[in-house]
Parts: C-alpha cells; sequence; structure tokens
C-alpha cells in the first residue's frame, strides 16, 4: 500500500510540477509582453496584472508538492542534527503537521471555489473573471500536497519499524 501510495504521490507531484513550469512560462512571457506593450508600443495591457497575480498563486500551491517530495520546506534541522536518532520521529511529525494544513486548505478551497462558482462570482476588474476559476487552483494545490505528506508521512513511519530479525 505504501508503494502504490508512495508512487500516486510521485505522478500527482511530477503533474503539479509540471504545471507550475508552465505557469511561470506562461507568466514569464506575459511580463515581458506587458513592458514590451507598454515601453516600446505605448499601450499596456488590461490584463497581465490580475493574470499574473493568479499565476503566482498557482505556482505557489501547485509547486508545494514538488517541493514537499523534494524535502525542500523550511524545517527544524537542529533537532535532526543533535538528535539523530529522532529524525524519523521529527520528520513524521513534520508530515502529519503539513498534511493538517493541507487538509484543512482542500476543504475550505473547496468551499470557497464552489460558493464562488455557484454564485457566479466574477472579479471586480475589466476582465471580470469568474473566480472559481482562478479559486480552484487551491484545493487543487492542497490535495497534491496531501497525497504527497501522506505518502512522506507512511515511509517516516515504516523508517520507525524495526528491521525484522533484529
Amino acid at each position: 500500500m505504501i508503494q502504490r501510495l508512495t508512487r500516486l504521490a510521485d505522478a500527482v507531484s511530477g503533474a503539479a510540477f509540471v504545471l507550475t513550469c508552465l505557469m511561470l512560462a506562461v507568466l514569464a512571457v506575459s511580463i515581458l509582453y506587458e513592458v514590451f506593450s507598454r515601453y516600446v508600443i505605448g499601450s499596456p495591457t488590461i490584463w497581465v496584472s490580475e493574470v499574473g497575480s493568479y499565476l503566482v498563486v498557482g505556482i505557489t500551491l501547485l509547486g508545494a508538492a514538488w517541493t514537499q517530495r523534494a524535502n525542500s520546506h523550511f524545517k527544524m534541522d537542529a533537532l535532526e542534527h543533535y538528535f539523530p536518532s529522532l529524525a524519523p520521529a521529527a520528520h513524521v511529525f513534520t508530515c502529519v503537521a503539513i498534511g493538517g494544513f493541507a487538509a484543512f486548505l482542500l476543504w475550505t478551497g473547496v468551499e470557497m471555489t464552489w460558493a464562488s462558482y455557484s454564485f457566479g462570482w466574477r472579479t471586480s476588474s475589466l476582465l471580470a473573471t469568474p473566480l472559481w476559476i482562478p479559486q480552484s487552483v487551491i484545493p487543487l494545490g492542497a490535495a497534491a500536497l496531501l497525497i504527497q505528506a501522506l505518502a512522506d508521512c507512511l515511509n517516516g513511519v515504516a523508517w520507525l519499524r524495526p528491521a525484522r530479525g533484529a
């Protein structure tokens, strides 16, 4: 079961990473277009600032699962450094805390996105973007992070088990 969940987490985190890279490329191109449009053509866009904000949020949330997979989130290294025998337990505790945060973010993100969709809420900008579109990245990123944190947690628990025959 742990191996299947780990494979699923790797696939989900990998897909989120690819989306993150695509969003980053779109952000870079749109900013370059805005600079060109504003300073060369003399006609700034009305959409780059708003879409750029959505992309930054998406990059942050979708990139969180890959960052968890790479074990690159901020953490307390002192405990692991001075008490190496506690490192697996500290890892499990960290994964549980991240998983709890991701579960909360997933729940509230789904509620918020569904409310925006149900009520037809839109931004008050010139684009009048339906809010559920940019908000949908919140539950997507949270679900990817939750799956990755759960897989990491279960792998950490496996480290805590004594080896057979020991």
